[in-house]
């Protein structure tokens, strides 16, 4: 079984056959970078009042966008809790680094239309060259589709 990112499955195999060679092909990794901070003040360039789950801000130019959650709602910290937590994607350049906790580099699939377009066929052979291929890109791209995946092998192994 291979539970890696699909753009890192060729690598992993000693000798794919074609149809692993031609689904795999079309996959390609997405580096993505998270920051935990305590900028509050990222709010006030783009003047928006509070606080939620997932915020989203435009950058410059327009064709891109980052997200900031507020991570105290979302583990339950009291409202007037001293310190703000948040989580942010695509937006480091715009948070203060004296107020940067953590950065985490990340590998996750791109999800191109010929990558979404070759899951089904993945499935569909999953199994073949006793070879099965597990991950959640494979279903909804969340951890529960990582689970789903391993589930479905299971069933293949016990039909």
């Amino acid at each position: 079984m291979i539970a890696t990112p699909p753009a890192q499955v060729l690598q992993s195999l000693r000798d794919p056959n074609p149809h692993e060679a031609s689904v795999f092909a079309n996959w390609h990794e997405n580096r993505a970078t998270t920051v935990i901070h305590t900028d509050t003040d990222l709010y006030n360039a783009w003047g928006k009042p509070g606080y939620t789950e997932f915020d989203v801000f435009a950058k410059a130019g327009g064709n891109d966008a980052g997200y900031n959650a507020y991570l105290n709602r979302l583990c339950g910290l009291p409202e007037d809790h001293h310190t703000h937590y948040f989580l942010a994607y695509n937006l480091a350049d715009r948070i203060n680094p004296a107020k940067i906790l953590h950065t985490q580099h990340h590998c996750t699939p791109l999800y191109t239309s010929d990558a979404y377009c070759s899951i089904d066929a993945i499935k569909a052979h999953n199994g073949s060259n006793n070879t099965y291929f597990a991950g959640a890109y494979l279903y909804n791209g969340l951890h529960e589709g990582a689970a789903q995946s391993a589930l479905s092998i299971r069933d293949l192994l016990l039909n």
